[in-house]
């Protein structure tokens, strides 16, 4: 899976080709530990793995965007840390989830 290029216009400023190539990278990594919890039975057995990937990436995409902006001055501690949780503890393979 890949992440569309269009998807980040730094054009203007040369950064589109470095950004998309950090960005493919990190979905790949993503994929590749939630494969492996997958195999290891880490993570429900119904789980869409792509999916749940580009999912992962979004939020963390979020906080960067939410915490860069405020000159990373704003904790992400607590909040952020319970979002992470809400989504691991979707993940899990204890959570039964309908097929």
């Amino acid at each position: 899976m890949t992440i569309p290029h269009t998807a980040y216009s730094f054009e203007g400023i040369g950064l589109s080709d470095h950004i998309h190539e950090i960005l493919d990278r990190l979905l790949e990594s993503i994929t590749e530990v939630m494969r492996k919890g997958l195999c290891e039975s880490e993570v429900h057995t119904n789980l869409a793995v792509d999916a749940a990937a580009f999912a992962l990436l979004g939020m963390i995409q979020r906080t960067a965007t939410i915490w860069t902006p405020n000159g990373y001055s704003r904790s992400l501690n607590r909040s952020h840390r319970q979002i992470l949780e809400i989504y691991k503890n979707s993940l899990s393979a204890s959570v039964q989830v309908p097929a």
